[in-house]
């Protein structure tokens, strides 16, 4: 897996695109996703992906209330490809505005979900197996 240190805006911007036209080809995602809708769709975009052959893995996001006495504000989850572009198809039941489909670098997805919820870190676990 290519971390996202390695890669170049060229190879994000590329891989990006082929995640857009898998899923949009695929799935219609919804509109205006309700708490826990992250549990059916993230899987099944991750499943999606790895279908087309891109190294896709779910992935748990945790927003942190308070990350030293560990207090959490929201779990979710989403699809990490390829180490450092995250996928999420209901990132909008966290702020309506985002884009139904959400496809960014991991660093500029932890930065836009904690400005959004206002919670001081977010962190995300990608899972190897790619299931929950």
């Amino acid at each position: 897996m290519t971390d996202e240190d390695d890669l170049t805006p060229q190879m994000a911007y590329a891989i990006g695109v082929a995640v857009r036209q898998v899923v949009e080809a695929e799935v219609r995602l919804p509109t205006d996703p309700g708490d826990g809708d992250c549990l059916i769709w993230a899987p099944m975009i991750t499943r999606l992906l790895r279908a087309a052959q891109l190294p896709a893995h779910d992935a748990r996001v945790i927003g942190w209330a308070d990350p030293v006495a560990k207090v959490i504000a929201f779990v979710h989850r989403a699809t990490v490809v390829d180490g450092g572009v995250v996928v999420d198809g209901t990132a909008r039941q966290l702020n309506p505005a985002f884009p139904p489909l959400l496809i960014t670098v991991l660093s500029n997805y932890i930065a836009k979900l904690a400005e959004a919820t206002r919670v001081p870190a977010v962190t995300v676990e990608v899972e190897q197996d790619g299931g929950l």
